[in-house]
């Protein structure tokens, strides 16, 4: 499949799997028919192991619907989908299946910023509050919001909200409203005809592709509302297709959207305190794996993940986009480290290994079973700081994800022994990860890990969160509930989503001894207007437990 421009590239794509939209498409030539159907199921070896796992994965992680694409240059290995994009009404997900993209809308702010730059007319290194009114950061520059560095220049703390601050920024800039400048300054030149501002309604027949979202609970996925969504804006917003984000992935490689020379700005991290680059350029997560320099971002909003991660050097783009949170939420991308996601490892195992020292499992043309206990050998060989130790971090979390904790927790204790210590490199990943073990030298690290992130960062939300989760694992309630305590007494409205966790955690902790209070927490959660269906439904069960207790409450708000 070769074009001349991202619009003949996939308007034969399109013309394929839209068709497959008005009934269940062919099942996939698996070994077991309980499989998810595909609508593509792929012939070529490599790419036929790389499917499997992900259709493993996909079902180890209850997402009932995945669109995935794979190219090279302007070639499309392989575009498909997996399972549904609407279980009850039998709909298959396809690549031209629409997705809610959440926080990949900040790589296309990113281009925008950098257009504007390239033309004289936004200054990236003046403060932004010069530029349109601040509600936080007035001080801190352009370059700063999107570098996520804006509180503290010399810490990386992911934002959402405090991006979200650009949108003024770029109409100022622009002269123009925000949606009107995305689709002038990228969906149009890069021949996105498929992406729209969340529920535009000019562009229903985008909308009514949306898949349904699912959330997931023990043992399966369950059906949950469509976001009404906020209108599109720097941070998010924006609906789109595994088709639409390869077009616009191919539309940066040819300099269709981004000159060479301002793409660089966009893709090269500045130093951290130590020396060392962040994860994190202006409105990308950069980093290496085996040499190769990777861009990618990944979004979750509401029930609905995503990634997006390209291998400009190989010209290679792998999109995948998901129904549910799973594809994203369990492996803490949002610490920037995209090979602790085990899609991301199938991918880099597949078609970007070239040294398979590098790695846990050498690749090839078989798939990697996810459950399978790996041979004690195979991380036996492995270097440290190896990328290997991710991929064995990944099949750590997917057990943790399948229920076998114990292995998981061996594993965690595995890597611990082979990392760095951590006042040389703290890793707020890994707190992440740890926080929720069963076992106490994990939660030793994690102690550790967070004491060496607030010695740089104090008062670091998402750092008190992790560490308040491992103190419960452990036990140690009161240091917990102090620390619960103080996120939801000092927490910005920045906050907001760490804040409701943070309510949700004590009060299902104090519900025995204080139901009153437990309720007022969860009702605070309810009115709050948080937008996380997960969060959302947490306060509801532990609301109607209380209930079943003989708590009167009252009915919840969303």
């Amino acid at each position: 499949m070769k074009g001349n421009s991202a619009r003949t590239l996939w308007e034969r794509l399109r013309d394929r799997t839209r068709t497959a939209t008005g009934g269940p498409s062919r099942a996939a030539r698996g070994p077991d028919d309980a499989r998810p159907t595909a609508t593509d199921w792929p012939d070529d070896p490599r790419l036929r192991a790389f499917a499997g796992e992900l259709v493993q994965l996909q079902q180890v992680l209850r997402i009932p619907g995945i669109s995935v694409a794979v190219a090279e240059g302007d070639e499309v290995l392989w575009a498909s989908g997996l399972g549904w994009a609407d279980v009850v009404a039998r709909t298959p997900a396809t690549p031209a299946t629409a997705y809610h993209l959440g926080s990949i809308t900040k790589t296309f702010t990113a281009a925008l910023a950098a257009q504007l730059s390239h033309a004289g007319k936004l200054d990236l290194d003046v403060n932004a509050g010069d530029i349109a009114p601040m509600s936080l950061g007035a001080t801190a520059t352009v370059r700063q919001f999107l570098a996520h560095r804006v509180l503290d220049p010399g810490h990386f703390s992911y934002s959402g909200s405090l991006f979200d601050q650009l949108t003024p920024v770029i109409e100022a800039a622009a002269g123009a409203p925000f949606t009107a400048v995305l689709e002038a300054g990228v969906f149009g030149p890069a021949g996105m005809i498929d992406t729209a501002p969340t529920h535009d309604p000019d562009r229903y027949e985008v909308c009514a592709r949306l898949a349904r979202p699912y959330l997931a609970e023990a043992d399966r996925a369950v059906a949950t509302e469509v976001p009404k969504g906020k209108p599109a804006s720097a941070a998010t917003g924006v609906i789109s297709t595994a088709a639409d984000l390869v077009a616009f992935s191919r539309a940066l490689d040819g300099g269709a959207l981004v000159p060479a020379a301002a793409q660089r700005e966009l893709f090269t991290p500045a130093p951290d305190r130590r020396g060392r680059p962040f994860p994190y350029g202006l409105g990308w997560f950069v980093q290496e794996f085996d040499r190769l320099a990777l861009h990618w971002h990944y979004g979750q909003l509401d029930a609905y993940s995503s990634l997006l991660l390209r291998v400009p050097a190989r010209r290679m783009t792998f999109v995948l986009l998901a129904n549910s949170a799973q594809s994203a939420g369990p492996f803490g991308l949002v610490h920037g480290n995209v090979m602790r996601s085990p899609f991301a490892c199938a991918f880099a195992r597949h078609f970007l290994a070239t040294d398979p020292e590098q790695g846990v499992l050498a690749a090839a043309d078989g798939a990697v079973d996810w459950l399978a206990r790996w041979p004690a050998r195979h991380l036996d060989r492995l270097a440290p700081g190896a990328p290997g130790w991710d991929e064995v971090i990944a099949r750590a979390l997917v057990g943790r994800e399948a229920g076998d904790r114990r292995l998981s927790d061996d594993l965690f204790v595995r890597v611990v022994d082979e990392q760095e210590p951590p006042h040389e490199r703290p890793d707020p990943g890994m707190l992440f990860f740890l926080a929720r073990s069963r076992t106490p030298a994990l939660h030793a690290r994690a102690e550790a890990i967070a004491a060496a992130i607030l010695s740089e960062a104090p008062g670091d939300v998402r750092t008190l969160f992790d560490l308040a989760i491992s103190r419960l694992n452990s036990r140690r309630l009161p240091e917990a509930f102090e620390l619960l305590e103080r996120i939801i007494r000092d927490g910005q409205d920045r906050d907001r989503a760490i804040i409701c966790r943070s309510r949700c955690v004590y009060a299902e902790f104090i519900a025995g001894r204080a139901p009153d209070l437990a309720r007022q927490h969860l009702e605070a959660v309810l009115a709050s207007g948080v937008e996380s269906p997960e969060v959302i439904a947490l306060a509801e069960r532990l609301l109607a437990r209380l209930s079943s207790r003989g708590a009167q409450t009252t009915s919840p708000r969303r």
